[in-house]
């Protein structure tokens, strides 16, 4: 048996003493074991972020900020190519055009698509978006690079609808092993104005307009335009803050608003159109629903002896119910759908209508474009104390 004398490694000490050779090649095995063990531990990434606060986030908005996350690798470098985004909130894919992936410049904030160029854009579909990178983006260990996940909102989307960003911890394409992380969640970001009422009505040679705000998100004030029906793309601003304090926003609340605005600069006989818009705190303006009305004087018109509500077809409908009435002579007639709680779901129809045959049709949608339940709806037809109801099913 061959000896040595010479320093050995023991658990906590090191000593001087005898070693033999079948304890030194113990010794090298487990310090070969070591050895590969440390050759073995691979490359991963590391993935942090955090929610943005979103500004401007009215229907067509662009670069809406809506995350941001960053990448570091625990050795060496790596590579990533692709990500996944998933929408939440109550928002449909058509409701966000676009989702980008964007660079960030070096600074460390998100700049509103200034210097932070994109890099990959996609749209979603089922709720998920696939984007893949132009061009690989390098991970290392001494750079941590953060990037934004950003929205651009179809200038068409629901108003009632909001819209969150999510990157889960299995969402990268990467060369290396990505760590599991906390999942990045956004807030869910809403449009400014939530509108649940927008209607004209014409009493005493004025027009009288009102409209109710479900929410508000940042409101600063209200525009009111309007145009003849004979030049009905000649807009004119008629009224706003600045000349009538009664138009300012709530800024931010989830109190129902309710807004009136009698306009008596009208002739009696003319047709015209009105739009409204609400104006955020950086001057942002998102426009709603064209509406228009016919002025009448309070002689014009005489409550009738009776009216008559046609039966509605087909019942039960899905999507579309065709309804409609008649007018012996002309009246004020108020056309409604409530819900069986007697809620007021959508008006289809109010104001001066002349003699004869009056067709609408329900969607068998709310004010705001919401899509109601299946259920029993009833339809309200009344003219001063007269009035019929009608049941119709919808069918989803």
């Amino acid at each position: 048996m061959i000896e040595l004398t010479g320093i050995r490694l023991s658990l906590g000490k090191i000593t001087n003493k005898r070693v033999t050779s079948n304890k030194i090649s113990l010794f090298l095995l487990l310090f070969s074991l070591s050895i590969g063990l440390l050759r073995a531990a691979p490359t991963q990434i590391n993935v942090t972020g955090a929610t943005l606060i979103p500004t401007n986030t009215g229907q067509g908005a662009t670069d809406v900020g809506m995350v941001y996350f960053q990448l570091q690798t625990t050795k060496l470098s790596a590579t990533w190519s692709a990500v996944t985004i998933t929408l939440t909130g109550t928002a449909a894919d058509i409701d966000i055009s676009s989702v980008q992936i964007h660079k960030d410049s070096g600074n460390g904030t998100w700049d509103g698509g200034g210097t932070d160029a994109s890099i990959g854009s996609s749209t979603f579909s089922g709720g998920t978006a696939n984007i893949t990178l132009g061009a690989s983006e390098s991970v290392t260990t001494a750079l941590s690079v953060r990037y934004y996940v950003v929205y651009n909102i179809s200038g068409t989307a629901t108003t009632t609808n909001t819209a969150g960003a999510t990157v889960a911890s299995g969402a990268f394409t990467a060369n290396k092993a990505v760590n599991a992380f906390t999942n990045i969640v956004s807030g869910d970001v809403s449009l400014p104005v939530e509108l649940g009422l927008w209607e004209a009505t014409s009493l005493n040679a004025t027009v009288d307009l009102k409209w109710v705000t479900e929410s508000e998100i940042e409101n600063q004030d209200f525009i009111i335009e309007r145009a003849s029906s004979g030049s009905a793309t000649d807009w004119e601003e008629i009224t706003s803050f600045i000349t009538d304090e009664a138009l300012l926003g709530q800024g931010s609340t989830t109190r129902q608003t309710t807004y009136n605005f009698v306009d008596e600069a009208v002739e009696v006989g003319e047709t015209y159109s009105y739009r409204l818009a609400d104006v955020d705190y950086v001057s942002n303006i998102t426009y709603h629903d064209i509406i228009s009305v016919t002025v009448r004087d309070d002689n014009d018109f005489q409550i009738p002896e009776s009216i008559s509500l046609s039966p509605a077809f087909p019942n039960p409908f899905n999507p579309l119910v065709n309804l409609s009435f008649n007018l012996k002579e002309a009246a004020v007639i108020e056309l409604r759908i409530y819900d069986m709680q007697g809620r007021l779901v959508r008006t289809i129809t109010e104001g001066y209508h002349g003699s004869g045959d009056h067709p609408f049709q329900w969607d068998g949608m709310d004010f705001s474009g919401t899509p109601q339940s299946s259920g029993v709806y009833l339809v309200r037809l009344s003219s001063g104390a007269n009035s019929q109801i009608q049941r119709i099913t919808l069918l989803r």
